[in-house]
This record gives C-alpha cells, sequence and structure tokens, in this order.
C-alpha cells in the first residue's frame, strides 16, 4: 500500500496488489479510500509528491540541442531532477485535471524517477565504501551477495557477521546522509538485527 501510494499507483493497480499480497477483495470506494487516508496520514509526501510533479511540468534545462529535441516529441518534455542531482526527461501527454484537459508529465513517471535516482545514487555510493571496506578485511571472508534499490545482502564468515553487518549499515547511513538530513525510520536499529542464516530469513 505505502509503497503504491509513494508511487502515485491507481487504485486499480492497488486492488491487484492488495489481492496477490492478501487475497483481499477492495471495492473500488474501498480501495480509493485508501489511498485517500495515505494522503491525509502522509500529507508532507503528499505535497512533495504534487511538487516534483509541479516542477517536472515547469523546468527544462537549457542544454545542447534541447530544442530540436522538443520539436520531435508529439506533445513536449518535462524534466525530473532527484535530490541527488540526477535527472531525466519525461515526455509530456494530454491529462484530464480536475475539468481542464492539460498537457504534462505522468504523476507516476515523475514521482517515481525522483525517489529511484535517489535511490541508485545513494546505494552506489554506499557499495563503493562497503567493498573498499570488505577488501580492507579479508579474514571477514565478506562480499555482496545481492543489492536492490534499497538494500544490501553480504555474505561472510559468520564470526565476523557483526563487523559487516557494522560496516554495511554505516556505509548506507553515510551515504544516505549525503542528501537526507534526517532518517527517522532507522533510529535505533541495532547491528544484530541486520543478521540472518539465509536470504529467506531477512
Amino acid at each position: 500500500m505505502h509503497y503504491g501510494c509513494l508511487n502515485l499507483q491507481g487504485f486499480k493497480t492497488l486492488q491487484k496488489t492488495i489481492r496477490t499480497g492478501s487475497n483481499i477483495n477492495l471495492t473500488d470506494r474501498e480501495a480509493k479510500t485508501s489511498q485517500e487516508g495515505w494522503k491525509q496520514t502522509y500529507k508532507g509526501v503528499a505535497k512533495f509528491q504534487r511538487q516534483i510533479i509541479k516542477e517536472a511540468n515547469n523546468t527544462l534545462p537549457r542544454v545542447l540541442g534541447i530544442s530540436e529535441i522538443c520539436q520531435r516529441t508529439k506533445f513536449g518534455l518535462g524534466y525530473v531532477r532527484s535530490l541527488t542531482g540526477r535527472g531525466v526527461f519525461l515526455p509530456k501527454y494530454p491529462q484530464l485535471v480536475g475539468e481542464s484537459k492539460l498537457l504534462g508529465v505522468k504523476g507516476p513517471d515523475a514521482t517515481a524517477a525522483y525517489w529511484t535516482m535517489a535511490e541508485a545514487d545513494i546505494i552506489k555510493m554506499a557499495l563503493g565504501n562497503i567493498i573498499s571496506v570488505f577488501d580492507q578485511h579479508p579474514d571477514w571472508q565478506a562480499h555482496i551477495g545481492n543489492m536492490a534499490h534499497d538494500e544490501v545482502d553480504a555474505i561472510a564468515n559468520s564470526d565476523y557477521a557483526l563487523d559487516v553487518a557494522a560496516a554495511i549499515q554505516s556505509s548506507m547511513h553515510c551515504a544516505m546522509r549525503q542528501f537526507i538530513r534526517s532518517i527517522p525510520v532507522d533510529e535505533g536499529e541495532s547491528k544484530s538485527s541486520l543478521i540472518c542464516h539465509s536470504w529467506a530469513d531477512k
């Protein structure tokens, strides 16, 4: 629910997600009410989503050849720049906004681009540091087993599991703090809580 709302999924997609994940069938009204409830609970995030879309629709950086590129598009371009500075051009489409039909980037595209570009930069920074730390401690026998947009899974000698967990946690914190002032959801997370015996246990 949270991830879908964060990326502005439609109520039909929410219904499918809930049905697949928990075998609960939401009516259209229930799905829409759930999404409205999320917007009320996370007013600041919902406002920020609107800001991302507005800026994407009104921003087009001056880069070489942009006017020629815009002329080749059907409805024009918008631009999203994430908090890490990475940016992406997005196509505009006719969309119904209230009673009016306007040209704009798709909200889910703009918000997803904002989050995923930041996640990609942060995880790459963290991975660079993690690998460097692992190289400095060959006795840990640690290596990256997997990574995703918001997590790093490492495999290591179990005698050094706490050291490896500390290195990963510290590297993730450092990378996030390059761009994010406060990381409240991670306060007090113990290193030992990051350790499990297999990927299936995490």
